[in-house]
């Protein structure tokens, strides 16, 4: 499905979500000119809900683009003289819940860049703002996004290079920009929203960052009885108790990655206490209080514990925590090279002339957000290389596998309604 790419990838294969949508008005301009759609052979299109009423002041919003220069949204004229935004057809429904403007999508959040005034005027109309490139492969979300269509996989999918770009962010279900929908679809925890930036349980993919603390702190090996009773009678449960024999078990720190015991994780943060977790997380993985402000928006973590019974659950990913998949991509990355870089997708600010003609360069690549102590490096690229050969993760020639995988246990209103299922890993060359 993914060509040959060195890079992070994140999946969250989330069984029953719901999703959303907004309908959102722009104002733009009223001056009649030619649309300022890109000239594509074979480029049929299709406008989306939201129109661009008018007056002759205000700029017409550029158009955005893919990496490789594919138009994947423009402002077009419509009969009665306003201006729509309008989707390229080929990539319209697999790029629709991630720029639509009615879903709180990239084409809002860059609203300021794409009205920016264009250097020089497009089909002879000086009121046409400049256009945005992006980091996304449009072929790239294509295939993803009809590989889950095909199976039937709702969820999210994000791909990322090691430089922070993100190749690919693919929702799916998504809607069809021909047609209406209502906010409450679109948005929030409607069942088309954006769930690539959606916050979620993580499951045991949060056993990375666990596994880091235990190296962090010299803890390489613990009891691990399968089923766990503290004095005030709370239990936690590995996957395997029922099925594996040889319990009680002295585990590794490898071992616990490998076989995803809950645990050994539980015990750690029992150990280390709420105050130490806490700061650790934040100051290793920029996980917790402080928001990550990127170009696409920001990216939200959560962690909070009442009681050690629910920081015991933290450390496997249940309990209150919460993150998204576009974060697990960065902290998978963290994991394999040590630092954490943040997700960005703006590539270049571009004239809407011409594409190949850059305004100015888009977000800087590499921007270090957090770093991983270098003693705990090598516990973790060995679990997880291990993971990865255990469910069956091959990389291309030369090319190495990194993985973590994750069941979370979702409830609504104290009743379980299901799981979210996870796998995030790193292909290395």
């Amino acid at each position: 499905m993914i060509s040959k790419f060195k890079g992070v990838f994140a999946f969250l294969l989330a069984l029953s979500l719901v999703s959303c949508s907004q309908k959102t008005e722009t104002v733009l301009s009223e001056v009649k000119i030619q649309s300022n759609a890109p000239h594509a052979q074979g480029l049929s299109e299709f406008t989306q809900e939201t129109t661009q009423a008018s007056t002759e002041n205000i700029i017409i919003k550029g158009n955005i683009y893919g990496t490789d220069g594919t138009p994947l949204l423009y402002s077009s004229e419509q009969k009665d003289g306003s201006f729509s935004r309008t989707f390229s057809e080929n990539y319209s429904i697999p790029f629709a819940n991630i720029l639509s403007e009615n879903a709180n999508g990239i084409d809002k959040i860059l609203d300021s860049d794409l009205m920016q005034k264009n250097p020089s005027p497009v089909n002879e109309n000086d009121t046409v703002g400049q256009s945005v490139q992006l980091t996304i492969d449009p072929n790239m979300q294509n295939s993803i996004y009809k590989y889950m269509e095909k199976n039937k996989i709702e969820g999210s999918v994000v791909v990322m290079r090691t430089d922070g770009s993100v190749a690919a962010e693919v929702s799916y279900p998504s809607f069809d920009p021909k047609n209406t929908y209502s906010a409450e679809e679109i948005t929030g925890d409607g069942k088309y929203r954006n769930k690539a930036v959606t916050m979620a349980t993580p499951g045991s993919c949060f056993k990375i960052m666990s596994a880091t603390l235990a190296a962090y702190h010299g803890i390489y090996s613990l009891p691990d009885e399968g089923k766990w009773t503290d004095e005030n009678g709370a239990s936690i449960v590995n996957w395997d108790y029922k099925e594996n024999p040889n319990y009680p078990v002295e585990r590794s720190l490898f071992s616990a990655i490998l076989d995803s015991s809950n645990i050994f994780f539980a015990k750690v943060f029992n150990t280390l206490g709420y105050e130490t977790v806490i700061s650790d997380l934040e100051n290793i993985f920029s996980f917790g209080n402080t928001d990550i402000v990127c170009d696409f928006g920001t990216l939200e973590n959560y962690i909070y514990a009442t009681s050690d019974e629910e920081l015991k659950r933290s450390a496997f990913g249940q309990s209150n925590d919460l993150t998204t998949p576009m974060y697990l991509a960065a902290l998978v990355r963290e994991a394999v090279l040590g630092d954490m870089v943040k997700p960005f997708m703006v590539q270049n600010i571009v004239d809407t002339n011409d594409v190949s003609k850059i305004i100015k360069k888009g977000s800087q690549p590499y921007q270090l957000m957090s770093s991983m102590p270098y003693e705990a490096r090598q516990s973790i690229t060995e679990g997880m290389a291990a993971v990865a050969e255990n469910v069956g993760i091959h990389g291309f020639d030369n090319y190495s596998v990194y993985a973590k995988t994750g069941t979370a246990e979702i409830y609504k209103n104290a009743e379980y309604t299901g799981d979210y299922l996870y796998i995030t890993g790193f292909m290395l060359n």
